[in-house]
């Protein structure tokens, strides 16, 4: 569903049968231990992230950054009109 990814889940029976497309004997379980830090949930197909998700993080980094350069040009332009005072 969502491309060449690590897929996680909790139900070991579900992660058991994945991936569809190969034979019993080469598919693989691996138990991990994972913080998973910021969640996507993508429930459905046709979801608005189900393409894109990936692209999301950099779209935020990227607003922060402009959020950043604004406010650098406004603390910039408070410091220029406290000299003239």
């Amino acid at each position: 569903m969502l491309g060449q990814v690590v897929y996680l889940s909790r139900d070991l029976e579900k992660a058991s049968r994945y991936p569809l497309d190969l034979p019993e004997h080469q598919k693989v379980v691996i138990r991990v231990k994972v913080n998973v830090g910021k969640v996507k949930k993508i429930d459905r197909q046709c979801h608005p992230l189900q393409k894109r998700w990936h692209d999301e993080d950099e779209e935020e980094e990227e607003e922060d950054e402009e959020d950043e350069e604004v406010y650098e040009e406004e603390e910039d332009y408070e410091e220029g009109e406290e000299e003239d005072s």
